[in-house]
């Protein structure tokens, strides 16, 4: 995982080959304690930032992505730019949860902590922006 640009206001992460969803977890974590977010708002991004790199790496295909994240008053933008499969949260269809696996739930997560702003898929890759309105 390398770090590209970092403030306090804005972490780019570029996240390399084989990246594990802990290792997102831990850039999310890094720019919660760069913005000084509260602990409940820096557990929710580290969850969200976790999520959809799991359905990056073990859905899509993709075997790396880009992470941003910046402040933005009360919120934090997140931008995911990947070369995986595309999937839009905005219209997939939720799957059940898996009891034996613990999964499932992403796509509910995501929807309900954070605002989808737009989703783009094209020759180049996936581009996924969010909002997500801090609490604390």
């Amino acid at each position: 995982m390398g770090e590209r640009e970092s403030n306090s206001s804005e972490i780019v992460q570029v996240l390399a080959p084989g990246v594990t969803p802990g290792a997102a977890c831990d850039a999310a974590r890094d720019f919660a304690t760069a913005a000084k977010l509260a602990t409940g708002d820096a557990a929710r991004l580290c969850i969200l930032v976790e999520e959809l790199v799991t359905n990056v790496v073990e859905h899509g295909g993709s075997p790396s992505a880009e992470v941003s994240m910046a402040l933005e008053g009360r919120s934090v933008r997140i931008i995911l730019v990947d070369a995986g499969d595309s999937f839009d949260p905005r219209t997939a269809q939720a799957v059940p949860p898996e009891k034996a696996r613990g999964g499932g739930a992403g796509l509910a997560i995501v929807r309900a902590w954070a605002d989808v702003l737009s989703y783009e898929s094209g020759a180049d890759g996936n581009r996924l922006e969010l909002v997500v309105a801090l609490r604390g």
